[in-house]
């Protein structure tokens, strides 16, 4: 299914309209491989392909649903006249796609922009100088290369793989557990406040 000399990106999601992904918990984790002729999109029943003559354009698109709601940063493919994609019911020539930054769970700003700077790369007849591999990416980012090993990081293997996603459960727990130890907290200092003014 992969190919080394692909570059590899793990998505959070993809759409054929913007996806949004700020009220969801679980990545999806779908392999999207750029290589030499096209984009494609690996599924277990089978893969999307797109071809760089059938692109028009790829940019950076934000999907917001307002301030307090949060956005999302999309990948927008636009595809030829013509040229359409199918998910579920809805049909489009155009293409979504949210990069999840390889270490964490959450959609990645700086994965979008690589797979932007791969696809332009291809549409002009150029090589990317973006690395293949999306682990070497992040730890390249973070300054950690001395953590990389080919052997290890396969980037066929999805981020979940090296870092499960925790449950909604446990981190609602956490969540819970931190705001009553932040509340505990505060009532202490105020109490010593009291007490040294009084």
């Amino acid at each position: 299914m992969f190919n080394n000399k692909s570059h590899a990106f793990w998505l959070f999601d993809w759409g054929v309209i913007d996806v949004y992904t700020v009220l969801r918990w679980h990545p999806l984790y779908i392999l999207c491989q750029l290589n030499h002729d096209n984009l494609m999109i690996h599924f277990p029943a089978g893969n999307l392909t797109v071809s760089y003559a059938q692109i028009v354009s790829c940019e950076k698109y934000i999907f917001s649903q307002g301030v307090k709601a949060g956005s999302t940063v999309n990948v927008k493919i636009t595809l030829k006249q013509g040229t359409t994609v199918k998910k579920g019911p809805l049909t489009t020539n155009e293409l979504y796609l949210v990069p999840v930054n390889p270490l964490e769970h959450f959609p990645s700003i700086p994965e979008c922009e690589a797979m932007i700077l791969v696809i332009q790369s291809y549409l002009r007849g150029e090589t990317p100088t973006v690395p293949e591999n999306p682990y070497f990416r992040e730890f390249q980012r973070r300054g950690r290369l001395q953590d990389f090993t080919d052997t290890k990081w396969n980037a066929e293997l999805p981020p979940s793989f090296y870092n499960p996603v925790p449950s909604l459960w446990r981190t609602l727990l956490k969540s819970l557990v931190f705001a009553l130890l932040a509340t505990i907290l505060v009532m202490i200092l105020f109490g010593l406040l009291y007490n040294l003014l009084y």
